[in-house]
């Protein structure tokens, strides 16, 4: 017998299992699993709400199961758990979706994932959280770690870190705008087009975009893969999110000048910067080789020849480059919480001693840029995390070491979407709520001249 199952719902089943199972990035798992097999732009749109929707929640639906389930979530089948959790999701925030469709597919997906045995259970959860769903909403809670634990899927250990750093209001804040989906924004490659030429070209094909803040830079409108069209291969734009944008212009790479990007891949940073210096000479480094071979390729596809993409380690210091170059990229790795809207299983992957290892590399990776800035050069130090141990912290301690070294302001060709005092002294903090953007962090370094 044929078993139906709403192809939106099988897509996110088999996304959430590679993310909850499997260990993989959300935003991968969705490329892997939807560009080939929902054609309907519905059909994606629906996946895509429910696997994000999903992880975000995931604090709140493990709560809300546990007290359906007599059964320890550890202890339920994985598929069935994850069939339960994401049916749970839409029954608490999906009003639009017809009851019995969420509980017939998860029924369904119980018999087609060979778990038939499963299926008196799965109902019976499902049919109990549709009559209490009225109770399971914490959002307007006076305890805003519980909010933040349950409805935003922040670990108390986070809240409280980030609580003394800007306190609960902002936090709330942030956490609320990332459940929103992000844009996807892309960057023009202008040594080939104008934005002009590239957001017409595309409207030919019933894309709609809609300029940014940002010079050539766009938000795509339309529920496509604009990585399939024919101007992206051929190398008209790249895909990079404004903040990484801001970190280019911030930067303000010149024709002539040496540049070096630590820790490179995808290679967003690097492809700006050639651009902005009309394609100068630019080391594009990185530790993992798979990587790189990304980096080559679209490169190549850029049309941006000064880009030499190597295989090195930004810890170890290479002595005979040091002062060298002009420009230093230093885009180190981090915890990602400015990116959760985008990689919501950040927040649950995360952990303290992951977090001690992250600011020592980072403060190793800070010291190796600043010995291979040129006197009279400039860098950029920078983190997709709102989270200032990682950021100012790191860049003040890094400083404090040195006296050949100090932040200059930051000054940019466009206006931000508001104030933002901390240019004047060198540091940028993003926020999703207030910029439109990823939680992003940038600190303009000069090394001194002699």
């Amino acid at each position: 017998m044929k078993i139906n199952i709403s192809p939106a719902r099988t897509a996110a089943y088999k996304i959430l299992f590679d993310v909850f199972e499997n260990g993989a990035f959300s935003n991968i798992a969705i490329n892997r699993h939807i560009d080939l097999s929902l054609k309907n732009p519905n059909d994606r749109k629906l996946a895509v709400h429910l696997v994000y929707g999903t992880i975000k929640k995931k604090n709140r639906l493990e709560a809300v199961l546990s007290g359906l389930s007599n059964i320890p979530i550890d202890k339920i089948h994985p598929s069935i758990r994850v069939i339960l959790f994401f049916s749970l999701y839409q029954i608490i925030y999906m009003d639009k979706i017809p009851e019995y469709a969420i509980v017939n597919d998860a029924v369904n997906m119980c018999k087609f994932y060979g778990q038939p045995s499963a299926v008196s259970f799965v109902n019976a959860i499902l049919r109990n959280a549709l009559r209490q769903k009225a109770s399971y909403s914490v959002r307007n809670s006076s305890d805003a770690m519980l909010v933040l634990d349950e409805e935003y899927g922040f670990p108390r250990w986070i809240s409280e870190m980030l609580f003394s750093q800007y306190g609960a209001e902002k936090i709330l804040k942030f956490a609320k705008a990332s459940e929103d989906a992000p844009e996807v924004s892309i960057k023009v490659n202008t040594l080939k087009t104008t934005e002009a030429i590239l957001a017409d070209s595309l409207a030919g094909k019933e894309i709609v975009t809609e300029k940014t803040i940002i010079p050539d830079s766009l938000f795509i409108k339309s529920s496509v893969n604009i990585f399939m069209t024919e101007e992206y291969r051929n190398g008209w734009f790249f895909a990079q999110d404004i903040s990484g944008t801001i970190c280019g212009y911030a930067l303000d790479p010149q024709p002539g000048d040496r540049i070096i990007d630590l820790c490179s891949a995808p290679g967003g940073k690097s492809f700006h910067a050639g651009i902005l210096s009309h394609n100068t000479d630019i080391l594009s480094c990185d530790i993992v080789t798979k990587k790189l071979e990304l980096v080559k390729r679209s490169a190549r596809q850029l049309g941006l020849s000064g880009i030499r993409a190597v295989k090195r380690d930004a810890v170890v210091m290479r002595a005979e480059e040091k002062e060298l170059y002009d420009r230093v990229i230093c885009d180190v790795p981090c915890s990602g919480l400015g990116v959760i809207r985008r990689k919501p299983e950040i927040l649950y992957r995360l952990n303290e001693d992951h977090m001690a290892d992250l600011t020592a590399l980072q403060s190793k990776i800070i010291a190796n840029a600043l010995d291979y800035l040129k006197p009279g050069g400039t860098m950029i130090y920078s983190t997709c995390t709102i989270n200032r141990l990682e950021n100012s912290e790191i860049v003040r301690k890094a400083l404090a070491k040195r006296q050949d070294a100090e932040l200059v302001p930051i000054t940019l060709p466009f206006q931000l979407p508001v104030n933002h005092p901390e240019l004047s002294d060198g540091m940028l903090q993003l926020w999703t709520d207030t910029d439109g953007c990823d939680g992003f962090f940038m600190a303009k370094i000069r090394k001194k001249s002699v």
